[in-house]
């Protein structure tokens, strides 16, 4: 996700560069929204993004289509396109317009770029080795920013590892040219101190963590979204997000974890009498090439109790907002999509947590709740069991804690914008 700023001599105007389209990307944007609004109330910001439908369909927001994010090592119109530009940088910025620029400019719908007096970079944890190659597209565009001498921040992102050579190399060289660097957990932070990089680096919290949840205003996914009855509030209700994950262990694979979450729901059902509700933030919108209902329906397949009333995969589409309120009404969530378990604790609602990349584990050590999480290399039927017997029965304490530590680490996701205003303020980008 990027967001750009652009400032005139009389008033400040921001752009914002979202990408994606699952649930906790948009839950990213508003809180990234909400933020910059509160620091730069009379802000102009526009949204680019691979899926722009998505953002007016969650977020209520217009967007414009970032085209050159993607990437692949094949001779394509976008690879020719970013050669062309990387070449034409030079004369641009001389205020030189070589033969073919509108036209790629037009094609490419770079002008928001060349707008911009400044640019953040922001979304979950895109910029790392199992991503590769696909998001040197994401590299190329920082890159490209820097050559047309627009300053480029990265916004309360996971970073890393970059283990896998030329990748370690393109991320240090495009990360030292970044003018700052915020990460949203403490190891994110250290690996990119470990590059020897020398942008400033802070870290702050997830941006997610930044959202209104009592703002449910209107978009235009509203009148498409069909009634779904949750269970009745005096009934014990759990919530599941589950996601395919193939990066595992060799031993382990999407068939063995599928089949210990199928029958720890068993469990819930037979030996707590709870209702089992898979609700996730990533349906396949816009065309998103990762839905979770189709793994929760794989899961509910394996399931001895998967065809009777207390188990229930929610179909509909919900804003950020509205998933806090579902996940509000659970007594415990229990997932694996790492924003599912932020609006869970958004709600104020336990959470045991399945570990599947290094985010995870620092949000659960901001709020020192490392004892309900579990790598998903680890998961097996009794110790999940065991973790998740210990969030029942510790129920309250764990609500405590969310309490006790969700402002503080509110404060700390809003701290980012703040970060951002700083620098914009400095007297090196001032006009």
């Amino acid at each position: 996700i990027h967001y750009i700023l652009q400032q005139t001599p009389s008033k400040k105007f921001y752009r914002l560069l979202y990408s994606a389209s699952n649930r906790g990307d948009a839950a990213i944007l508003e809180g990234v929204y909400q933020s910059l609004e509160d620091v730069y109330p009379d802000a102009n910001i526009t949204v680019m993004t691979e899926s722009p439908r998505a953002a007016e369909l969650v977020n209520g927001i217009d967007a414009e289509k970032q085209v050159l994010a993607g990437f692949q090592w094949d001779i394509s119109k976008k690879n020719v396109a970013r050669a062309y530009l990387s070449m034409a940088s030079h004369f641009y910025t001389r205020g030189m317009t070589p033969p073919g620029f509108e036209y790629i400019k037009e094609s490419s719908n770079i002008q928001p770029y060349l707008d911009a007096d400044l640019v953040i970079s922001t979304g979950g944890q895109f910029l790392t080795d199992i991503y590769f190659p696909e998001k040197i597209g994401i590299l190329w565009e920082h890159y490209f920013l820097n050559q047309i001498e627009t300053p480029v921040i990265i916004y309360a992102q996971t970073l890393g590892p970059f283990n896998r050579s030329p990748y370690r190399t393109m991320v240090k060289t495009v990360l030292d040219k970044t003018d700052l660097i915020i990460t949203r957990d403490k190891e994110s932070k250290r690996i990119i101190e470990d590059l020897g990089i020398s942008t400033p680096v802070h870290f702050t919290a997830d941006a997610a963590f930044s959202i209104n949840i009592d703002n449910c205003k209107k978009t235009p996914l509203d009148p498409f979204r069909k009634s779904e009855t949750l269970p009745d509030i005096g009934e014990r209700t759990v919530s599941i997000s589950v996601r395919e994950w193939k990066h595992t262990d060799a031993d382990t694979a999407v068939d063995d974890y599928a089949l210990v979450i199928a029958n720890i729901a068993d469990w819930l059902i037979e030996e707590k009498n709870v209702n089992v509700v898979f609700a996730s933030t990533c349906t396949g919108l816009d065309r998103y090439k990762k839905d979770d209902r189709l793994m929760a329906a794989q899961i509910v397949n394996l399931m001895e109790h998967g065809e009777q009333e207390k188990v229930q995969i929610l179909s509909s589409e919900y804003t950020p907002q509205q998933l806090v309120h579902i996940y509000k009404q659970m007594d415990l969530h229990i997932g694996m999509r790492m924003h599912s378990n932020i609006l869970a604790m958004m709600a104020k609602t336990p959470v045991v947590a399945i570990q599947y990349q290094f985010k995870t584990k620092g949000l659960m050590g901001m709020f020192d709740l490392l004892d309900y999480m579990i790598d998903i290399n680890d998961v097996d039927e009794d110790s999940l069991q065991q973790i998740v017997e210990d969030a029942f029965n510790q129920r309250a304490q764990i609500v405590d804690t969310l309490q006790s530590k969700l402002p503080t680490i509110q404060s700390e996701s809003r701290r980012s914008a703040r970060l951002v205003k700083e620098y914009f303020n400095s007297n090196k980008h001032n006009s």
